[in-house]
Formats: structure tokens, sequence, C-alpha cells
């Protein structure tokens, strides 16, 4: 079983805590990653280890998938891990197979700093029908509070991103044409 492991580290620089994510990932069972590197908070990937025989020419793969997703591993990370992060971990495994073996789904799991299992989530990316039904949804939305916020003395409703799952199609997406 192929896996992707996220992972938050702080450390202290001066008198400021930095956050960076470690990016690793393990083939089958073993303990020792196949590749490591480290995203800083501005998304600048640095290659910590490439520690298997025969997994050097993949590691430009792993590089090309970080760049792409990088903001949406954070985002997702972020999303379920609030406040001191330190520890915590997120794994993506590929879910789901149709008969071509091509993966549907990645299963999120999210950890705590103990190793606990917080939660497990299976999603799909969405597909090009919902994702227009969302935009029209979305637009309709946006167009009632602009109605709601020219009434002389109503306060407009508070805007929130409840319903984004655009980062979240897109980093499933993208683990998914990874193959890994």
């Amino acid at each position: 079983m192929r896996y992707m492991k996220v992972s938050a580290h702080v450390s202290v620089e001066g008198t400021a805590s930095v956050e960076t994510r470690i990016v690793e990932f393990y083939e089958a069972d073993d303990n020792d990653a196949v590749y490591k590197g480290e995203l800083d908070r501005f998304g600048n990937l640095q290659k910590l280890s490439i520690d298997k025989v025969g997994f050097e020419e993949t590691a430009s793969l792993f590089e090309q998938f970080i760049s792409r997703a990088s903001m949406g591993m954070k985002r997702m990370f972020d999303r379920h891990h609030r406040g001191n992060q330190h520890g915590r971990s997120m794994l993506l495994n590929a879910e789901g197979h149709n008969e071509a073996g091509v993966a549907t789904g990645v299963l999120f799991r999210f950890f705590a700093a103990d190793g606990e299992l917080k939660r497990e989530t299976l999603l799909s990316p969405g597909t090009d029908l919902e994702r227009k039904k969302r935009r029209t949804l979305l637009a309709q939305n946006t167009a009632k509070m602009k109605l709601l916020a020219r009434r002389p003395g109503v306060q407009p409703p508070v805007i929130c991103e409840t319903d984004d799952r655009e980062f979240m199609d897109r980093l499933c997406t993208s683990y998914i044409k990874l193959g890994w």
C-alpha cells in the first residue's frame, strides 16, 4: 500500500516560531520514506532525502506533484488541524480503483500529535456537472447577498467559504494522476 504523509514541524528562529510541512512518500509498509521533502511557509520545496534505490527517477514526479498541490495540501491540513499543529499529520491513500486500475478517490486520514486517528474522509474529485452546479449556486447566493446589501438599514450576511471544494478537487485529481 503506497501512501503520502504530510506532517507539521515547528522550529524556532530567533524569537519567531516557523512552521514547515514535511512531505514523505512511502512504499508498502516500509518504515523508511522513498522520498522526503520539506515545504516552507512560502511553498518552497527542499529535498531532504531519497532513501530507496530505484526511486531516483520518481523524485521529479514527486516534486512536480508537490509544486502543483502544495497550497491544496496546506489548506486541507490547516482545515483539519487548527491551532498548534506540531507533530500532527495527514495521510493520503489512493482508493476505490475502477476496472482499469485507476483510483477514483483519495482517503484522507488525520492524526493527532500522539498518533491517534482523529478523522478519516474519502473524497473523490467532483465531476464537471457537480462543479457547474456548485458554481451556479454560488453565483445565485452572491447575487442575493448583493441585493440584501443594497437595502437601507440591513446588514448583509457574512460571507463564508464553508462549501469551498475547488482546492479539494484539485488536490484529489493531482494525487490520482500521480499514481502513488
